[in-house]
């Protein structure tokens, strides 16, 4: 499983004040289940992943997004500048990303244009 995804899961259910058994609980699964897909032993099918997003109160499409960006990047064939360029990019706010569309002289219908594309 992705580390990344690992340690947002993780860090929810903390953050949530909610043991590994608690968890498991809800999710009518053995606690053994929760600490495997915490230690990356094994990985939570899409439907337990949701139930777990649900759980915590978290985005699964945010958590997915975030815990993968980085792959997505390294699989483009950019430079490391670039790449840290994307990431700071999907990380700014919509102020900032239009600040920077700009200055491309982009403008962002042609950002919706491309997550249109992207559904």
């Amino acid at each position: 499983m992705n580390q990344i995804l690992i340690e947002k899961l993780r860090s929810a259910r903390i953050s949530n004040n909610l043991k590994q058994s608690d968890v498991a609980e809800l999710l009518n699964v053995k606690k053994n289940t929760i600490s495997n897909w915490e230690n990356g032993k094994s990985n939570p099918d899409i439907d337990s992943l949701i139930e777990l997003c649900k759980i915590y109160n978290i985005s699964c499409s945010a958590i997915l997004e975030e815990s993968y960006a980085d792959q997505i990047i390294h699989s483009l064939s950019v430079t490391g500048f670039e790449k840290e360029i994307i990431i700071a990019y999907r990380k700014a706010d919509e102020i900032g990303k239009a600040v920077v569309l700009r200055s491309l002289g982009l403008d962002s219908s042609s950002i919706k244009g491309d997550k249109e594309k992207m559904a």
